[in-house]
């Protein structure tokens, strides 16, 4: 049995960003132990802190994808680690959300022409008029206000 690989980090800002393990697609680094392979910094949270409960995430309070200082792990919900995302400006928002339908020429379009009907609009651009309404009151493509 080979014995487990030395992690090895580096000291930049208080952060302890892991150069040894390769990263996944996210940009985390990864570890495999006991025929599993998994994130870094969940191992380090587990090894160093305590078992992560079922329900419950581990978030970086340094926002370093890299870090696997157990001082800046904490657990969380979901929702928390959303909440982090969009108040550190990391969300995609705008024609950069995969799941957006239009564009900023039209959504552009949608608020200067408020002589169009709602209806109209959602049927043009194939969206419900939920979504023309909000971006007409500023709820939606904030970017653009």
């Amino acid at each position: 049995m080979k014995p487990p690989k030395q992690i090895t980090y580096i000291i930049n800002n208080e952060c302890w960003e892991c150069s040894s393990h390769a990263l996944n697609a996210e940009g985390y680094p990864t570890i495999a132990r006991d025929n599993k392979c998994g994130a870094m910094y969940r191992y380090i949270y587990r090894t160093c802190v305590s078992e992560i409960p079922k329900g419950l995430v581990v978030r970086h309070i340094c926002d370093n994808r890299k870090c696997i200082n157990p001082s800046h792990l904490i657990l969380g919900t979901h929702e928390d680690n959303v909440a982090d995302r969009v108040k550190r400006g990391r969300s995609a928002t705008g024609s950069n959300n995969g799941r957006s339908k239009l564009i900023p020429e039209q959504v552009l379009f949608i608020r200067n022409n408020l002589d169009v009907k709602i209806s109209e609009l959602a049927k043009k651009y194939s969206v419900d008029p939920k979504v023309i309404s909000d971006i007409r009151n500023g709820k939606m493509w904030k970017t653009l206000l």
